[in-house]
């Protein structure tokens, strides 16, 4: 299972940023990082338009994730 967000393609401070808000909002979750897989990434295709629109090419992160196995409470 994995945690997936978008960044910047090329921009470490944007892949940085990314993957410490997913490992944070992981901490809230009754999900934790799984350490014995390594972090993916893709580039997304974007034609010339969007990429036009955007300003950069996008990079999609993929954080490997895991059941604690101890629940958290949730509703605290």
């Amino acid at each position: 299972m994995y945690a997936s967000a978008v960044c910047i393609d090329g921009d470490d401070d944007s892949i940085m940023k990314v993957e410490s808000k997913i490992l944070n909002w992981l901490k809230k979750t009754n999900f934790m990082l799984d350490e014995e897989r390594d972090i993916m990434g893709n580039m997304t295709y974007n034609d010339d338009e969007i990429k036009k629109g955007l300003g950069y090419e996008q990079l999609q992160r993929y954080v490997p994730i895991k059941l604690k196995e101890e629940k958290i409470d949730l509703e605290a």
